[in-house]
């Protein structure tokens, strides 16, 4: 397992878009860990993995306070039809991760650490 670190500066607005450098082979993602650092309280994140024109949902977290450690996943679906199961699995990571953030405060810092298991 590797962990892919994304350091968050947010700008005047308390916004900011970071990416990680590209995942060599890809990977499944394990575990999100925020790291809160000096943000303002009420934190938006929302992680995806990035690769040509894929844009792949990881993670949507809202409000969060402190440093926290999120384990997301994902619904599979059947392959026959593509609905929806009621199992989950991990989301997938290739390309490069992109960490959006909201509402973190005026020129603060933290950062977000995502737990790949290579494929």
């Amino acid at each position: 397992m590797k962990a892919v670190r994304i350091d968050v500066t947010s700008d005047s607005d308390g916004d900011s878009t970071d990416y990680s450098a590209a995942i060599g082979g890809g990977g499944i993602v394990y575990a999100v860990q925020c790291v809160d650092g000096d943000f303002d309280d009420g934190v938006d994140l929302t992680l995806t993995a990035e690769t040509g024109e894929v844009s792949i949902n990881i993670l949507a977290a809202a409000n969060f306070n402190s440093d926290r450690i999120y384990y997301p996943r994902v619904l599979e679906n059947l392959d026959t039809d593509a609905s929806a199961l009621t199992t989950h699995t991990y989301p997938l990571a290739v390309g490069r991760l992109k960490s959006v953030i909201a509402s973190a405060g005026d020129t603060k810092t933290g950062a977000i650490v995502v737990y790949i298991s290579e494929i």
